[in-house]
C-alpha cells in the first residue's frame, strides 16, 4: 500500500536545514534547524488554512514549538505557543546543570500561574515543587537513601506534612 509523505527536506544551505510536510492539504508544517556557536536551535511553524476543531483556521509563518540547546547540553528551553496567535508561550520548559552537577528544570503555564520546578543534585538529593497562581500548593524533597519529605500548603502556609523512609 502506499505510505503518506513524511517530512522531506526542503533546504540544506547555510547554515540552517529546512524539513516541510502537509499535515493538512492546505497547511504546510516547516521544522528549522540551526546551530550558533554555542547552541542548536529548532522552530516548528505553519503557514496555510487548516480544519481544527470544527473550525477553519488560518496560520501565516506561526511559530508553534521553538527550543534552543545548549552544545555542551547544559541548558535548554521548550516553547510551545498557542494558535491564538499569543506572542507569550502557553507552556515552557527550562532547564540548566551547574557547574557541580546539580540539574534544575522548570516547566509549565506561565499564564495560568502554574508550573514545576525540579531540582536534583548531584549528591542524589532534590526536591520538586508545585505552584497554582504563582503559589506553592506542594513540596518533597529527598535525600541520597530515598528518604524525605512532603509538604502541602494553602495560601502559602503549610496545612499537612509527612515522610518516607
Amino acid at each position: 500500500g502506499a505510505r503518506p509523505a513524511g517530512p522531506r527536506l526542503a533546504s540544506a544551505f547555510g547554515d540552517t536545514v529546512v524539513w516541510n510536510w502537509h499535515p493538512y492539504a492546505e497547511l504546510q508544517a516547516t521544522l528549522s534547524w540551526w546551530e550558533s556557536d554555542t547552541a542548536y536551535h529548532w522552530i516548528l511553524s505553519w503557514d496555510g488554512i487548516a480544519q481544527i476543531g470544527g473550525e477553519q483556521l488560518v496560520f501565516n509563518d506561526f511559530k508553534l514549538v521553538e527550543a534552543t540547546e545548549s552544545k555542551d547540553g547544559t541548558l535548554g528551553f521548550w516553547f510551545v505557543y498557542g494558535i491564538e496567535y499569543s506572542p507569550d508561550p502557553i507552556f515552557q520548559w527550562e532547564w540548566h546543570i551547574d557547574t557541580s552537577g546539580n540539574f534544575s528544570l522548570t516547566a509549565g503555564v506561565p499564564d495560568e500561574g502554574w508550573h514545576i520546578v525540579l531540582e536534583v543534585n548531584s549528591d542524589d538529593t532534590g526536591t520538586i515543587s508545585y505552584y497554582e497562581d504563582n503559589q506553592i500548593e506542594l513540596r518533597a524533597a529527598w535525600n541520597a537513601d530515598g528518604s524525605g519529605q512532603w509538604w502541602e500548603y494553602e495560601n502559602g502556609s503549610i496545612v499537612d506534612s509527612g515522610s518516607w523512609v
